[in-house]
């Protein structure tokens, strides 16, 4: 790896967001994140070299002064890591405060692109920007609708930052069930999560989680994918053939993994 090289993990406190600017220590990069509680991995990654900032994704003020100390820290990065995210608040639409929802998709979605935006001024011809993606693209996710909505919205955003910047790459990456603090939530639920609470149990209690070293090396394999080919889509750690096919089968096919509506072919007059 060029040892040089500059990545910027929002939410670096998430179990994603570690080891994967751990991952980049390990290999000599520069390493900057936001955080929005202190605890011990955070301490850890200092100790490591990590440079810290602090920031609640749910309030505008804390995200703009935190780019801005981001953009004096890392000037002119190569990688931006977008990790935030909650899975609150679970239950049935009508049944939740509305309140709690917007906050939800802010979260998701909204405030990670505010923090985006702000960070582009600074970042190197080429740069790689990458998103997470969440369950429920292709079914309903219900009692999740804030995070899928989110979700939904941020995939066809990264498509279409993608199209209009032209030198830098925007990718959005679905890394499936990992054995990550993010489930808490769904546990913490129980019968408001229905029977996403009974899934979730049952893989706690089996470990039927997919490999975090698998999804760290899909994350460095998307880095070193051209914009023609990774760029504006949406990839599955776990599900996608990344380790073999998927450049042939993006280079043929501008809409494959893009958001589009299915069976359009057969639906048209």
């Amino acid at each position: 790896m060029d040892h040089f090289r500059k990545t910027v993990i929002l939410a670096i406190s998430s179990d994603i967001g570690r080891a994967i600017a751990m991952r980049r220590l390990k290999q000599g990069a520069f390493v900057a994140g936001t955080y929005r509680t202190d605890f011990s991995d955070i301490n850890q990654l200092r100790v490591a070299g990590a440079k810290m900032v602090i920031a609640d994704f749910s309030n505008t003020e804390s995200i703009d002064s935190a780019c801005r100390t981001m953009t004096s820290l890392a000037e002119s990065w190569d990688e931006l890591i977008v990790a935030p995210g909650t899975l609150e608040p679970i239950g049935n639409f009508e049944d939740i405060d509305f309140d709690d929802w917007s906050t939800s998709f802010n979260v998701n979605f909204l405030n990670q692109l505010r923090a985006v935006q702000k960070l582009l001024n600074c970042r190197k011809k080429g740069a790689s920007v990458l998103f997470f993606s969440g369950g429920g693209t292709n079914s309903a996710a219900d009692r999740f609708s804030a995070y899928t909505a989110s979700k939904i919205a941020l995939i066809k955003m990264t498509e279409l930052l993608d199209s209009e910047i032209s030198d830098a790459k925007f990718t959005i990456l679905g890394p499936g069930w990992i054995k990550t603090k993010i489930h808490n939530q769904t546990i913490k639920a129980k019968e408001d999560a229905g029977s996403a609470y009974v899934t979730t149990i049952k893989r706690m209690e089996n470990s039927e989680f997919g490999s975090i070293e698998d999804l760290l090396e899909c994350i460095d394999w998307i880095y070193t994918q051209p914009k023609k080919i990774v760029g504006g889509r949406n990839i599955s750690s776990q599900h996608d053939k990344w380790k073999s096919d998927l450049p042939k089968i993006f280079d043929s096919d501008p809409s494959a993994g893009k958001l589009r509506r299915h069976a359009n072919n057969k639906l048209s007059c």
